[in-house]
């Protein structure tokens, strides 16, 4: 694993020591760890370096391939209001050569990533650059050290380090590039029942400062994931004028390669499809035509996909982590597996759930004006629970019985044939 730089404020002993075995506890795991409290000890014999600690502090923030911020309110409150205490001097320095290599590569962060040990003390006074800017990590869950262990082990890129004395403006007053809007047009919900959680990580993906850049739309048959996301992709045309988009869906015994979807790709976003190499190196060739510019795919009927399709479409989800305008959005039965992944930091996942409200659909009954009481449409939802419950338990498929059935005859009963969900 590279090396890695921890940056933290040292606030009072408790936090210090917290912060130490942090540090050992990754040593641990083959991770080189960079900290001063070890360097003091194990480098300097228990004094402080030859040029001082503020230097030292500044050639590690500068150079590490790697820094992890430990995100307390002191180490943030240093970021434009440097205190002139001893304990903040450090930090203040360290805090502002991270910062800088933030605002030289803002296309790109691969080296700095925010640790924190209680989210609501903290992050609370996070400034928004850092949010959009950095990964966070909660090292208190087993789940979060786990990716964390992954992330550190990402392909590394070059961030250049800025030159000492250069002055970047406050974080507070730095803009983001124009690409997505902000926030987006929220898509018509149009006759989409009970897929608010779905709707809401939409909107946060094209939103401008999202830290998310994949959705994943996992549910079994019948369950609208198609329709979502056929809905999502035309929203993405018409409220995205900026960006480009495309939409590839896999059918049943897929037999065209991946290079056939590449090129359905290279034709929605208006990018000649690449000759040379093989599917992979096209695959890069096409996806860094578009660095830079917002593109959005879509993604539907993942389950189908083939083992070397889905490698191919793990390549291009890994292109997230350094293409932050890269935005894709899969829909499936099954979806890729995020927590394995490096590119799963950035990821959110939602599951589309059967078994709907009911005062939604009776809500959505009146919306479009159709004649069916509240009191069927409830009875029409019990029923539909009880079987699906029974044929899972005896190992049956549920196909059929799925909201989009009641959807059909809530639609049934309204005038002209109601919405086209």
């Amino acid at each position: 694993m590279p090396k890695v730089f921890i940056s933290y404020r040292q606030e009072n002993a408790t936090h210090c020591e917290r912060v130490k075995s942090l540090a050992l506890q990754l040593r641990a795991q083959g991770v080189d760890v960079v900290l001063d409290q070890l360097a003091q000890e194990e480098l300097f014999h228990g004094n402080q370096p030859t040029n001082g600690w503020g230097l030292w502090s500044i050639q590690q923030a500068s150079d590490a391939p790697t820094v992890l911020i430990i995100g307390s309110p002191g180490w943030f409150r240093v970021i434009n209001s440097p205190d002139q205490t001893a304990d903040g001097k450090g930090a203040a320095a360290e805090a502002s050569c991270v910062f800088q290599r933030l605002f030289v590569g803002t296309a790109v962060n691969d080296f700095a990533a925010i640790l924190y040990f209680d989210y609501k003390t903290d992050l609370a006074t996070l400034p928004t650059y850092f949010d959009t800017k950095c990964g966070r990590f909660d090292i208190t869950k087993p789940s979060d050290m786990s990716r964390l262990l992954i992330w550190l082990q990402r392909p590394l890129s070059a961030v250049p380090a800025p030159p000492l004395g250069a002055s970047p403006p406050p974080a507070s007053l730095v803009s983001a590039s124009a690409d997505f809007p902000d926030p987006p047009r929220p898509p018509d919900r149009g006759g989409m029942v009970d897929c608010t959680q779905a709707f809401l990580a939409y909107e946060e993906l094209l939103n401008r400062h999202a830290r998310q850049r994949v959705l994943l739309l996992e549910g079994e048959g019948e369950h609208g994931k198609s329709s979502l996301i056929m809905l999502f992709y035309r929203h993405a045309q018409v409220a995205l004028p900026g960006a480009s988009s495309a939409f590839i869906s896999f059918p049943e015994n897929i037999s065209e390669p991946p290079e056939h979807y590449l090129g359905t790709i290279a034709d929605d976003v208006a990018v000649q499809a690449p000759t040379a190499g093989n599917i992979f190196d096209k695959s890069r060739a096409l996806l860094q035509a578009r660095a830079g510019l917002p593109t959005v795919l879509f993604v539907d009927h993942y389950e189908r996909a083939r083992p070397e399709h889905a490698q191919w479409l793990d390549l291009i989800l890994r292109r997230t982590i350094n293409q932050p305008l890269l935005r894709i959005v899969i829909a499936g039965r099954s979806v890729p597996l995020a927590t394995a992944q490096p590119w799963g930091m950035y990821a959110a996942h939602c599951q589309c759930d059967p078994l709907a409200d009911p005062d939604a659909f009776v809500q959505h009954a009146a919306n479009c004006g159709s004649s069916m009481s509240p009191q069927d449409i409830k009875v029409c939802c019990t029923m539909l629970r009880n079987q699906r419950v029974a044929r899972k338990a005896k190992g049956m498929a549920t196909d059929g019985l799925s909201p989009l059935a009641l959807l059909g005859e809530i639609r049934a009963h309204c005038p002209g044939g109601g919405i086209v969900v």
